[in-house]
């Protein structure tokens, strides 16, 4: 980032994301997320 005369990111998160299947992902909040998934085993 110096090099390129950018600031460095403040956290390593990029914060709120949604998924493909629509499913939102909060890093804030991981637990809502593993809930709202429907797979929740492989067998």
């Amino acid at each position: 980032a110096k090099t390129l005369a950018q600031a460095a990111p403040k956290t390593s998160s990029r914060g709120v994301e949604k998924f493909f299947d629509g499913i939102t992902f909060d890093p804030n909040n991981p637990e809502a997320y593993l809930k709202s998934v429907k797979l929740k085993k492989l067998v």
